[in-house]
Protein backbone atom coordinates (compact mmCIF):
# COMPACT_ATOMS: atom_id res chain seq x y z
CA UNK A 1 0.00 0.00 0.00
CA UNK A 2 1.47 3.31 -1.08
CA UNK A 3 0.30 6.36 0.88
CA UNK A 4 3.35 8.55 0.38
CA UNK A 5 3.05 12.31 -0.05
CA UNK A 6 -0.54 12.65 1.16
CA UNK A 7 0.05 15.09 4.05
CA UNK A 8 -1.31 12.49 6.52
CA UNK A 9 -1.07 13.59 10.14
CA UNK A 10 -2.41 10.41 11.74
CA UNK A 11 -3.36 6.83 10.93
CA UNK A 12 -6.58 5.20 12.15
CA UNK A 13 -6.44 2.60 14.91
CA UNK A 14 -8.05 0.06 12.60
CA UNK A 15 -4.92 0.05 10.42
CA UNK A 16 -4.12 -3.31 12.02
CA UNK A 17 -7.19 -4.83 10.35
CA UNK A 18 -5.35 -4.73 7.00
CA UNK A 19 -3.62 -8.00 7.81
CA UNK A 20 -2.59 -8.90 4.24
CA UNK A 21 -0.41 -5.82 3.66
CA UNK A 22 3.18 -6.67 2.80
CA UNK A 23 4.46 -3.20 1.86
CA UNK A 24 3.41 0.03 3.57
CA UNK A 25 4.91 3.25 2.25
CA UNK A 26 4.01 6.21 4.45
CA UNK A 27 6.93 8.40 3.44
CA UNK A 28 6.70 12.14 2.93
CA UNK A 29 3.73 12.77 5.21
CA UNK A 30 3.32 14.61 8.51
CA UNK A 31 2.82 11.65 10.85
CA UNK A 32 3.88 12.17 14.44
CA UNK A 33 3.09 8.67 15.71
CA UNK A 34 1.95 5.21 14.67
CA UNK A 35 -1.07 3.42 16.13
CA UNK A 36 -0.25 0.42 18.32
CA UNK A 37 -2.37 -1.68 15.97
CA UNK A 38 0.58 -1.59 13.54
CA UNK A 39 1.84 -4.64 15.39
CA UNK A 40 -1.03 -6.69 13.94
CA UNK A 41 0.33 -6.37 10.38
CA UNK A 42 2.03 -9.78 10.67
CA UNK A 43 2.76 -10.13 6.93
CA UNK A 44 4.36 -6.69 6.61
CA UNK A 45 7.81 -6.94 5.03
CA UNK A 46 8.63 -3.32 4.19
CA UNK A 47 7.70 -0.23 6.18
CA UNK A 48 8.78 3.16 4.85
CA UNK A 49 8.32 6.02 7.33
CA UNK A 50 10.89 8.34 5.79
CA UNK A 51 10.31 12.12 5.99
CA UNK A 52 7.66 12.39 8.69
CA UNK A 53 7.60 13.94 12.16
CA UNK A 54 7.61 10.74 14.19
CA UNK A 55 9.23 11.11 17.61
CA UNK A 56 8.76 7.59 18.96
CA UNK A 57 7.72 4.15 17.81
CA UNK A 58 5.28 1.87 19.64
CA UNK A 59 6.74 -1.26 21.24
CA UNK A 60 4.28 -3.24 19.11
CA UNK A 61 6.48 -2.63 16.09
CA UNK A 62 8.53 -5.50 17.48
CA UNK A 63 5.62 -7.83 16.68
CA UNK A 64 6.28 -7.48 12.94
CA UNK A 65 8.03 -10.84 12.59
CA UNK A 66 8.28 -10.69 8.80
CA UNK A 67 9.67 -7.15 8.61
CA UNK A 68 12.86 -7.03 6.55
CA UNK A 69 13.10 -3.31 5.80
CA UNK A 70 12.35 -0.29 7.97
CA UNK A 71 13.16 3.24 6.78
CA UNK A 72 13.06 5.85 9.56
CA UNK A 73 15.22 8.54 7.97
CA UNK A 74 14.28 12.21 8.30
CA UNK A 75 12.17 11.86 11.45
CA UNK A 76 12.63 13.09 15.00
CA UNK A 77 12.91 9.69 16.68
CA UNK A 78 14.54 9.97 20.08
CA UNK A 79 14.72 6.30 20.98
CA UNK A 80 14.33 2.99 19.18
CA UNK A 81 12.23 0.44 21.12
CA UNK A 82 14.15 -2.59 22.35
CA UNK A 83 11.46 -4.77 20.74
CA UNK A 84 12.85 -3.91 17.30
CA UNK A 85 16.14 -5.54 18.23
CA UNK A 86 14.40 -8.90 18.58
CA UNK A 87 13.36 -8.94 14.91
CA UNK A 88 15.40 -11.51 13.01
CA UNK A 89 15.76 -10.50 9.39
CA UNK A 90 15.30 -6.75 9.27
CA UNK A 91 17.60 -3.99 8.13
CA UNK A 92 16.99 -0.36 8.87
CA UNK A 93 17.69 3.04 7.46
CA UNK A 94 17.77 5.47 10.34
Amino acid sequence: MHLYGNQLIYLPDNLGALEEIRILDLSDNKLIELPISIGRLKKLRRLNLRTNKITELPEEIGDLDNLIELDLRENNIREIPDAILTLNNWRSSI
